[in-house]
């Protein structure tokens, strides 16, 4: 069996850390119960930070989740005002076209009326010169 009979002596210069070890040290050694329920005080408060930290772990989970679900439903929403946007435009461009289509209607039945008119005046004149000419005949036979 080895024993050293010169244990090593402390360092001569004190560091900061060696210094706040000792001092740590000291007050253990002064009040050992009253070490006991601040470990126990800090064991306490470190599980409730720990529980603090899970907690927003969750709470920024779901924030996370809740924040990807809304960009979805704002795109949904930008899709539809587009889709809506589309039929208002398709619907305007329906009932330009319908106003032509109505108004080339239009033209074609007063086109109708006139052409009917002109039918009629000229049914009229052929009759009236069909008329004469009959008068003519029966004059130059008579």
């Amino acid at each position: 069996m080895n024993l050293n009979l010169n244990p090593p002596l402390p360092p001569s210069a004190l560091t900061d850390d060696a210094m706040r070890l000792a001092a740590a040290l000291l007050q253990i050694a002064a009040d050992p119960g009253g070490t006991k329920k601040r470990l126990s005080d800090l064991n306490a408060a470190t599980a409730a930070l720990r529980d603090a930290i899970a907690q927003h772990d969750d709470a920024k989970t779901q924030a996370d989740a809740a924040a990807a679900g809304l960009a979805d439903i704002q795109q949904r929403e930008q899709n539809l005002a587009d889709r809506e946007n589309a039929l208002i435009a398709q619907q305007t461009r329906l009932n330009v076209a319908s106003g032509a289509i109505a108004d080339r209607d239009e033209q074609l039945k007063l086109r109708e009326t006139a052409f009917d008119k002109r039918q009629v005046e000229l049914a009229a004149k052929e009759q009236a010169l069909a008329d004469r000419l009959e008068k003519y005949r029966k004059a130059l036979a008579g």
